[in-house]
């Protein structure tokens, strides 16, 4: 094995690095405080019985939003999917619902990927 020799001298020229001087006299990285959201999140940390309450609740305006723009059958087609074949690691299905964090976001800066994300864009 390989042994580093260590000076136990006080720093002179010699075995200081040139940098140490730099380093010291660096100025501190400023911290940054984490934006707070005054808007509530409609999800986070819920229960499955609180999500499907208010998932119920939104469930029409939502049903009739889509019926406008022509996609409530296939809403309705993928929610049946989903329940008996679709799978969740469909690459499509992960870069929408990335997009749909995205939106809910109320500062877009901080929004962080999934590693399947990150995966598909690096080979496109």
């Amino acid at each position: 094995m390989y042994q580093l020799d260590v000076c136990h001298k006080p720093p002179t020229d010699q075995c200081r690095p040139a940098v140490h001087d730099n380093i010291a006299n660096a100025p501190h990285k400023r911290k940054t405080k984490k934006a707070r959201s005054s808007r509530k999140k409609l999800f986070e940390n819920s229960s499955l019985e609180n999500m499907t309450e208010k998932v119920t609740h939104l469930l029409p305006g939502f049903l009739q939003k889509l019926h406008s723009a022509n996609l409530c059958y296939d809403f309705c087609n993928f929610i049946n999917l989903v329940c008996h074949k679709f799978p969740l690691t469909n690459i499509a299905l992960v870069l929408f619902l990335d997009a749909v964090r995205w939106y809910g976001l109320p500062i877009t800066s901080m929004m962080t990927y999934k590693e399947d994300t990150m995966k598909f864009w690096r080979v496109v």
